[in-house]
């Protein structure tokens, strides 16, 4: 019996070892509302806080366009999947943002109301 050995492609679940899609809403949607009350509160605590979101930002880009993940997930998971880490991800910063603009607002109309 003879056994050839020819080269082909190795394939690997890649969907076991990446964060499912109800896990990007279960730590985007807390850590959303934490930075939208922070950011509210003091401008400068959202700043700091900031730096958790942009870390997960750029994780899901090292994984949407790493060379062997990002196009595994695509034929595993499809289109919702990055849709949902991409929405979740943005969800997160957008609340930074908004909360940022809602303290500076309230802040500008404390400022200019008149003493007394």
């Amino acid at each position: 019996m003879v056994i050839v050995a020819g080269a082909s492609v190795a394939s690997a679940e890649v969907s076991d070892k990446a964060a499912t899609i109800p896990q990007h809403w279960l730590l985007a949607l807390p850590l959303a509302a934490i930075l939208f009350v922070a950011a509210s509160f003091r401008w400068w605590i959202g700043a700091a806080l900031a730096v958790v979101p942009v870390f997960i930002l750029l994780g899901s880009f090292d994984m949407t366009f790493d060379e062997y993940i990002g196009p595994a997930l695509w034929r595993e998971q499809g289109w919702p999947y990055f849709a949902s880490l991409w929405g979740s991800d943005l969800l997160m910063l957008g609340a930074l943002a908004i909360g940022a603009r809602r303290g500076w607002a309230r802040r500008q109309v404390s400022r200019a109301r008149p003493a007394g």
